[in-house]
């Protein structure tokens, strides 16, 4: 009877020991993917504070000018060279999953195709110096 007794408590403690072990093990995985979000969400502000900068409005409105009046886009413009380093950087992010892609799906992504097609030709004379220049912006 003892020898019973004690196997049937040996039992439920290896019981509870490994349920909680799960539990800390699922819970570790909602902790750390709820981590990922929310540094995910810091990264979109982030995006868009920046996006929204007086230096960067003026920079984007200055090439808009530029591009609508199909003035030619010299490769040592400062404007332009703003916003292919913002773009860039923040493709890398993409890249590294510190930004997620479906931000672009806004008017954003428009707006940056649109930057992109019309900064196009300086960023290829750019590439004759330096090939990897803009590459995360495309």
């Amino acid at each position: 009877m003892k020898i019973i007794y004690k196997f049937a408590k040996e039992t439920k403690i290896k019981d509870v020991v490994n349920i909680v072990a799960i539990l800390s093990g699922i819970s570790g995985v909602l902790i750390g993917v709820a981590s990922i979000r929310i540094s995910n969400m810091g990264a979109v502000k982030e995006y868009f504070q920046q996006g929204d900068s007086l230096e960067n409005v003026a920079a984007r409105k200055e090439i808009y000018c530029k591009i609508n009046n199909n003035i030619k886009i010299d490769k040592n413009d400062v404007a332009a060279g703003s916003i292919i380093s913002f773009f860039h950087f923040w493709g890398i992010m993409v890249k590294k999953k510190y930004l997620p892609l479906w931000v672009f799906e806004s008017a954003s992504g428009y707006a940056v195709i649109r930057l992109y097609e019309g900064l196009q030709e300086m960023i290829e004379e750019r590439r004759k110096d330096n090939e990897k220049y803009g590459e995360y912006f495309e």
